[in-house]
């Protein structure tokens, strides 16, 4: 296995039947445990990437949030530079 991708990260309305949201504290816990790359997914937008950066998750994995925005590139490219901050 080369990655995890864990979600959802906090509450997503695309997914409401996922179970609860991980947030920070349960990202954590599954870097910990899995001792692999992990994604977040779930959820996912700039006010949360600090979390998921602070929980040693490798990257975020997005899809309702560019799809629901009027400009996905544009979208996107903002929460590349998040990450990045």
């Amino acid at each position: 296995m080369d990655y995890v991708v864990a979600g959802p990260a906090f509450p997503t309305a695309s997914k409401p039947g996922y179970g609860p949201a991980l947030e920070q504290a349960g990202l954590a816990a599954l870097v910990q445990a899995c001792r692999r790359p992990l994604l977040a997914l779930g959820g996912i937008d700039e006010a949360g990437i600090p979390a998921c950066r602070a929980a040693g998750c490798t990257g975020i994995a997005v899809m309702g949030g560019l799809m629901r925005a009027a400009e996905g590139s544009q979208a996107a490219r903002t929460l590349l530079r998040a990450w990045a901050d």
